[in-house]
């Protein structure tokens, strides 16, 4: 578990709109929809929901995961047209190496997109991240728009960098 979080995949132990109330909750689920965005923005990618961020990463999972997906599909239709269709839930099993207990945990995969993909905020206006390495930037639409043109359908082609990375 000593993989370092890049370009295509995104470590979180839990999801911070899960866990407030009020204005943190309504901002943390903002956050959350421009996270699942800015991979389909950029290359596509994964977000690994029950790992912790910190190495050595520990395989913590997911407690009362129906009513958890549950929440993360309604706020995904909420706030981003077509953000449940271009998004993929899967729960996983894991073992936690230091406990030997199996985890529950999510993968949220994501494609990238033929076209652009923004998140409606509080106030109704649209936000367009893009996934830049470990984080997110909030560019122009046109700029995104650009970034696609050589886009010609949704895909998950970066499954093989994916695999190249894990397996070197």
């Amino acid at each position: 578990h000593t993989k370092v979080e890049a370009q295509l995949w995104d470590f979180k132990r839990t999801l911070t709109m899960w866990h407030t109330t009020g204005q943190v909750r309504d901002d943390s689920k903002i956050t959350f929809c421009e996270d699942i965005a800015s991979f389909a923005n950029a290359k596509g990618g994964v977000l690994i929901v029950g790992v912790t961020d910190a190495i050595p990463r520990r395989i913590v999972g997911i407690e009362d995961l129906e009513n958890k997906l549950k929440d993360a599909k309604e706020v995904l239709n909420k706030n981003m047209p077509d953000g449940l269709a271009i998004t993929h839930f899967q729960q996983v099993d894991l073992v936690d190496a230091q406990d030997g207990q199996n985890k529950t945990c999510l993968i949220i995969a994501i494609p990238q997109t033929k076209n652009v993909v923004g998140v409606k905020n509080q106030k109704d206006a649209f936000s367009y991240p893009i996934r830049l390495e470990t984080g997110i930037a909030r560019v122009d639409y046109g700029k995104i728009q650009s970034l696609k043109e050589g886009v010609s359908q949704e895909n998950f082609s970066f499954i093989s960098n994916l695999y190249s990375f894990l397996n070197d």
